[in-house]
């Protein structure tokens, strides 16, 4: 009796993609020689900005920033950080101040959606109201 034919073999999956890790970043005490038509100092918003828009231009463009990740203080650890940490801080206890105060949140009349939820659910359980 003939063999049965071989299953053919399951195809391998391809093998994820892995991004090249970005050079680290490392002070540097000698001398360098290097032509640009334009040299960048900081690598905050104006500073990447400016960079980014020189090139387009089609300008060899040299920045030089003093810390290991761009975006600057700025960015990374000064206004748009803490305007995140501020904003979380908010929307995590304005739902618990109208659960427990509904009629103060509706006095503000306050267009935030977790205040609305609380007026609505507050109105809808309580006949009084």
């Amino acid at each position: 009796a003939p063999a049965a034919p071989a299953a053919p073999a399951a195809a391998a999956a391809p093998a994820p993609a892995v991004a090249a890790a970005a050079p680290a970043a490392a002070a540097y005490a000698g001398k360098a020689d290097i032509e640009c038509d334009t040299l960048v100092l900081g690598a905050g918003p104006g500073g990447y900005t400016a960079a980014f828009r020189a090139a387009d231009l089609g300008q060899k463009v040299v920045m030089i920033e003093r810390y290991a990740t761009l975006g600057g203080v700025c960015l990374n650890v000064g206004c748009i950080p803490s305007k995140a940490l501020l904003h979380a801080a908010k929307v995590i206890t304005e739902p618990k101040r109208c659960r427990t105060s509904a009629s103060r949140c509706r006095r503000r009349k306050s267009t935030s959606t977790a205040c609305a939820a609380g007026k609505t659910a507050s109105s809808r359980s309580s006949p009084a109201d």
